[in-house]
């Protein structure tokens, strides 16, 4: 009987310190026109993983500045990556992508989860745009998580393609005090529990 108590008590009292899903929005802030080297945004950090035909661009984005597949002709298989600062888990919520110019096809890339440096299967591929509207994409499959994520070229075409706003979302561990608290509370039923047998 002391058991089933001291578990319902545990259940009820991880409740209020269970984790949040915590949303953060890469938007590339307002970083001048240069080749995409590594840049901490919130509480996440990306920067070129592979190749060199990422670039910030200052002159487009969903508002300005973006991150783009590159002016000149980029190569298929270049890579950037994003991952959270301090380590730990996160899923892809949304992005917005364009074309450069109105009418010209895109570049063409894939969303991919990495997970203790092993890729998995592509969340999203075939992204790509003939138009400078911004869409946004929010079916890439947003309850997959991962430690890193990459975005590759697989193939490259007249223009280039215009990727912002990465909704991120992460998830925010229990802070020390509420832990401390749980820890207290599950110390006084104990106790309780003892004097109450005696």
């Amino acid at each position: 009987m002391i058991f089933a108590r001291l578990f319902l008590f545990v259940v009820l009292a991880l409740v209020p310190t269970s984790a949040m899903a915590i949303t953060e929005v890469i938007d590339f802030g307002n970083l001048p026109s240069a080749t995409a080297d590594l840049q901490t945004e919130g509480a996440f950090s990306y920067n070129t993983q592979f190749g060199t035909s990422w670039e910030y661009y200052f002159f487009d984005g969903n508002p300005a500045s973006s991150l783009i597949t590159g002016v000149n002709f980029p190569t298929s298989g270049d890579t950037f990556e994003l991952f959270l600062t301090g380590g730990g888990l996160f899923s892809l919520t949304s992005f917005d992508f364009a074309s450069g110019t109105e009418s010209l096809n895109s570049d063409t890339v894939s969303f991919i989860p990495v997970n203790g440096g092993v890729e998995g299967a592509a969340l999203c591929s075939g992204i790509n745009s003939n138009t400078s509207s911004f869409v946004t994409d929010s079916a890439c499959s947003p309850s997959t998580s991962m430690d890193h994520l990459f975005i590759r070229i697989t193939a490259g075409s007249q223009q280039f393609l215009v990727i912002d706003n990465i909704a991120l979302d992460t998830v925010a561990a229990p802070e020390p005090a509420s832990l401390f608290l749980l820890a207290a509370g599950l110390f006084g039923v104990a106790v309780r529990s003892r004097k109450s047998k005696a």
